[in-house]
């Protein structure tokens, strides 16, 4: 059984205006409470997404679901014991006013991995991971999974786990450009 849909809006300055029962229920369960909604509430999109790239995405999504053309797409957003891929839609609810509505659509367990628990402590080093795929790039145009990244990463590094910082690699902003084309947006992505 999928878990409650998590969703938020944002109003035409792009502030999230509102949040769902189960994005706390999420934020919580992810040691996300920088993430409840007392401290998003209010604050610009813009302030969760740190990465250009990225924001001009969903720059363009947000426009597209403005003019009255929904974008869906599936995206990975795993936890430490958990790879999870999401199904987001992004609409006009009315007005400027857009909803974000995420849904769970599968979830396969695996053993823990370090990089991704919150709680984990960090060295100095940043590693990029795909907010989309949730793979890691090791060097230019080299995209990988996170456990064969963790396998690089220490046989060079340490057992330390690496800051992460979040971008899209290029086969998901490949597939992410046609959420723009006149093409229908279903935009299925595993």
């Amino acid at each position: 059984m999928n878990p409650s849909p998590i969703n938020y809006r944002i109003d035409a300055s792009d502030r999230i205006v509102s949040v769902s029962p189960s994005w706390s229920e999420f934020a919580e369960a992810n040691l996300g409470q920088d993430s409840l909604p007392e401290q998003v509430i209010g604050r610009k999109l813009w302030s969760f997404v740190g990465d250009e790239t990225t924001r001009e995405l969903y720059r363009r999504m947000i426009a597209r679901a403005r003019s009255g053309h929904a974008v869906q797409f599936r995206y990975r957003c795993d936890a430490p014991a958990e790879r999870r891929v999401f199904a987001m839609r992004i609409s006009a609810v009315s007005g400027d006013v857009v909803e974000f509505h995420s849904q769970m659509v599968s979830s396969e367990a695996r053993s823990p991995v370090d990089w991704l628990n919150r709680a984990a402590v960090r060295s100095r080093d940043f590693v990029v991971m795909c907010g989309w795929c949730a793979r890691v790039s090791l060097s230019a145009g080299h995209w990988v999974e996170i456990e064969q990244a963790i396998e690089q990463h220490r046989a060079f590094q340490g057992a330390v786990a690496p800051r992460i910082t979040h971008s899209i690699c290029p086969e998901c902003l490949q597939r992410a450009s046609r959420f723009m084309s006149d093409e229908p947006a279903d935009g299925r992505q595993t």
